[in-house]
Parts: C-alpha cells; structure tokens; sequence
C-alpha cells in the first residue's frame, strides 16, 4: 500500500504553494521590468510564455516528484513486509 490520497495531495499543495509564489514573483518582476523598458500590451507579455513554460516543467516535475515517492514508499512497505515474514519463519 502507497502514500493514501491526503498524504499525496499534502505533498502536492505543498510544493505548488512555493511554486505559486514564484510565478507571481516572476510575473511581478517581469511587469515592472516591462513598464521600466517602455513596453506595454502585448509586447509587455512577451516574456511570459518563458515563465508559463517554466511554471509548467516545474508542475511536472513536482507530479514526477511525487509519484516516485509513493513508489519508493510502496516498495519500502514490500521490503518491510518480507523481512518480517522471514523473521516469523525463524520461530
């Protein structure tokens, strides 16, 4: 048996907490860094697609993240289970 699901969704909104703190850090700098430039509509939003496809990658990874944790949690509890079926045989 694995991570059950508020265990999987606590490790979720915890990483996507940090993770939407700095996409609206990232967007907050990159409208100041515009309006300092100049740049306003459209061209202003030009460097938001870089920090979508960044907040994108890092979501995957954080799902990637987590699914290999409930694995390696799942394979632990096997391990766990076949050391004490040993240690039962013994007696």
């Amino acid at each position: 048996q694995g991570l059950s699901s508020p265990e999987m969704t606590a490790i979720r909104e915890s990483g996507l907490a940090d993770m939407n703190r700095g996409l609206e850090t990232a967007k907050r700098q990159m409208m100041l860094g515009s309006a300092g430039a100049g740049r306003t509509g459209p061209a202003a939003m030009m460097d938001q697609n870089k920090i979508m496809n960044d907040y994108l990658s890092q979501r995957r990874e954080l799902e990637n993240q987590a699914l290999l944790q409930n694995i390696a949690y799942k394979q632990q509890a096997g391990q766990n289970k076949k050391k004490w079926r040993l240690k039962l045989k013994k007696f």
